[in-house]
């Protein structure tokens, strides 16, 4: 009775905890709301509510978007981003496609591990493998550039810029630039294609600057913290996070000896091991941070734990050998995982984009503690890690954010710059084809459908609507097929 009534309690305080965090989420919320409606009636033309998000429009930064217009090199620099935004957008169109390849080729694999929508979405605290802090610092950063590029090329081109402004979701979650739209519709064909490429292609520059720096510069000034085997890992539940007395292993530490024998590589560490009985006591000595401890480990059989586990990869001779639960890695193994992160396409050839794309979903950005533990940086930032690993991990994360959003918006689907160079370009393909010149045409600006081109004699628009025609079907059936592939990967492992 007193074990069931201690359990009433804890579901009792459970509840008005969660009772509690719902009162104040709702609460907060109805204040948001309440903030957005009264701003959004104060200042109308300054401020604007689209569902949660509220827009604040100013005309700050426009006369520095001028100032940086006036640069002569800029139409060079627009071209190479055209040029980017076009590979980067097929890159991706090919990268989609392989992805749902895998749905064929490897099904029961994607069955027993379906992606998270989650985990495709690159918005710090919905991603759980975005770091909320290093993840806002640098999706602001990326916003920032990507839409003040289009403001610069914009004026480059001599259009309007009506308003910049930021999208605020309770934090700043977005920035957009406003052009003149019916001068961006009467554009020429090259203005509009270096404005759209303006946004991802500066995005992708950043990108490539700061995964240098990050692989350049930051990675080759650390080098392995002590002599011996690094511990990388450290199980739960298992012998070594559970010793009888003492404390467990630490997460980073180096193991020196095992029963008084010295280790150095990972081959004499699993030499001990495999020389140790289960259930014999083993004394484990650690340095970690500059303290040497012994821990005594009472290992167990890593035939029975691999038959429990991992059936498919155990082996006759584990019966009866040492099993600690712990990842160790040896001098060869930390200067690897070095090699990899200084020159990822040296030692992986064309997956090594994908692996520091990868490095948050393998736990190795941010890095974590026990990564500190196991690297000391040196040259001008020794005595100074704190602010390494800070600047080490800002940079990873402005590569991260920068190239994923460059990328993704150089996809030629609807909305995204890719999609707006796509969409253009084959208008202007096929006027040329009805033979369409631009003074056959004027720009009429609709309140309600914005501006579009008209035909000034009944004769080209006919030819104009035929283009019309043309230009919707190929979008649309474009769009629909990429949008099939993009959610695809999503929602058929939900079902096999």
């Amino acid at each position: 009775m007193g074990r069931q009534r201690n359990a009433y309690a804890g579901a009792e305080v459970w509840l008005g905890v969660m009772v509690s965090l719902l009162a104040v989420f709702a609460v907060l919320t109805a204040g948001y709301i309440a903030a957005l409606v009264w701003v959004s009636k104060t200042e109308p033309d300054r401020f604007q509510v689209v569902g949660p998000l509220l827009l604040v429009r100013t005309h700050a930064g426009k006369s520095l978007i001028d100032r940086i217009s006036k640069r002569q090199w800029l139409g060079k620099a627009a071209d190479l981003f055209i040029v980017l935004t076009v590979v980067s957008g097929l890159a991706m169109v090919v990268l989609v496609a392989w992805q749902n390849t895998l749905l064929f080729t490897h099904t029961e694999q994607v069955a027993q591990n379906p992606p998270q929508v989650e985990q495709t979405l690159a918005i710090p605290g919905v991603n759980p493998a975005i770091p909320v802090g290093y993840g806002l610092f640098a999706l602001v950063v990326a916003l920032v550039i990507h839409e003040g590029g289009h403001g610069v090329m914009a004026r480059y081109a001599d259009l309007k810029v009506k308003s910049l402004g930021l999208l605020f979701l309770v934090l700043p979650v977005g920035a957009f630039v406003e052009p003149d739209e019916a001068e961006l519709q009467g554009a020429s064909l090259g203005d509009k294609l270096r404005m759209f490429a303006s946004g991802p292609g500066p995005n992708m520059v950043l990108g490539a600057i700061t995964v240098l720096m990050f692989s350049q510069l930051m990675i080759p000034m650390l080098a392995p913290a002590h002599s011996g085997v690094g511990l990388m890992g450290v199980s739960e539940d298992l012998p070594a996070a559970n010793p009888p007395e003492g404390a467990p292993l630490p997460e980073g530490g180096f193991v020196t000896h095992l029963d008084g024998q010295r280790v150095a590589t990972t081959d004499e560490f699993q030499t001990v091991l495999n020389n140790t009985r289960a259930g014999e006591n083993l004394t484990v000595t650690v340095w970690h941070e500059g303290d040497v401890t012994n821990h005594t480990i009472v290992p167990i059989d890593k035939y029975e734990y691999f038959e429990r586990n991992f059936p498919e990869q155990n082996k006759e001779w584990y019966k009866g050998k040492a099993f600690l639960g712990v990842n160790p890695a040896g001098p060869d193994r930390l200067d690897g995982i070095m090699d990899q992160l200084e020159s990822p396409f040296e030692e992986m050839g064309a997956r090594g984009g994908l692996f520091y794309l990868a490095l948050p979903f393998v736990n190795l950005q941010p890095f974590p503690t026990s990564f500190h533990d196991l690297y000391d940086p040196g040259g001008f930032a020794a005595g100074f890690e704190t602010s390494f690993w800070i600047a080490a991990n800002a940079l990873f994360w402005l590569f991260w954010i920068n190239v994923v959003l460059g990328t993704f918006n150089a996809l030629p689907l609807g909305p995204l710059d890719g999609g707006h160079m796509f969409r253009h370009t084959a208008h202007w393909w096929f006027r040329r084809g009805e033979d369409i010149e631009e003074g056959d045409l004027r720009v009429f600006d609709s309140e309600e459908g914005g501006p579009s081109f008209v035909g000034r004699t009944p004769e080209i628009q006919d030819k104009l609507d035929r283009v019309d025609r043309k230009v919707s079907l190929v979008n649309r059936t474009v769009g629909i097929g990429l949008l099939v592939l993009v959610v695809a990967p999503l929602i058929v492992p939900q079902f096999l």
